[in-house]
């Protein structure tokens, strides 16, 4: 069980940026901490979020091929699979879900598709995806102006469909100004969530 092995013996075995894993370790105690406000187990909150990274340092190739054997596992959709392929820094999530079920027995196919979708969002998820995609955001380490106000959304008004909301307003915003490619999962979830914010006005 993963849960019985210290978290930074995963971590470093896997990551070689320190302030990445600063940042793991931050998302998954926010994520725990703020659980209810998502409606999701504090437990898996803090699985997904401590994990939600851990291939991220590794070679782009290698992220495509752990990806790869993920997607034919088949335990969840990969949308827009082949848009990532040739975007391969947006697969390191189902890469890491890839090592988590295949090193240390991971099997709960809530789990692993929240960390897969946490850089992208997406629609159709569940409460512990949109909470691993919004808390990678806001999680206390991000001092950016967004974070720090869309954080505020969770702590003080406990209000997460409109925090989420703002999360991916923010996100494509930022994709917009630096003119870079969005992927269409991104925009699914944007679709989805935006209701949340006109509810909240």
């Amino acid at each position: 069980m993963i849960e019985s092995i210290d978290p930074n013996e995963i971590l470093t075995k896997y990551l070689t940026n320190s302030k990445r894993i600063a940042h793991s370790v931050s998302t998954g105690l926010f994520m725990e901490q703020y659980a209810d406000v998502a409606a999701v187990d504090p437990k898996t909150a803090y699985i997904a979020g401590t994990y939600h990274d851990l291939a991220k340092d590794l070679p782009l190739e290698e992220m495509v091929r752990l990806s790869r054997s993920m997607k034919e596992r088949g335990i969840y959709t990969i949308d827009y699979f082949d848009y990532k392929v040739n975007n391969p820094s947006l697969l390191h999530g189902v890469a890491a879900s890839e090592l988590l079920y295949t090193e240390y027995g991971v099997d709960d196919k809530s789990i692993l598709t929240a960390i897969a979708h946490h850089t992208t969002g997406g629609a159709g998820l569940d409460n512990l995806a949109k909470w691993t995609f919004l808390a990678d955001f806001i999680e206390p380490l991000r001092d950016f102006h967004d974070a720090v106000k869309i954080r505020k959304v969770i702590t003080k008004e406990h209000n997460f469909g409109k925090a989420l909301g703002l999360a991916y307003t923010s996100l494509l915003q930022n994709l917009l100004d630096k003119h870079r490619n969005i992927c269409p999962e991104s925009l699914d979830g944007y679709n989805e969530s935006i209701y949340q914010i006109m509810d909240n006005q």
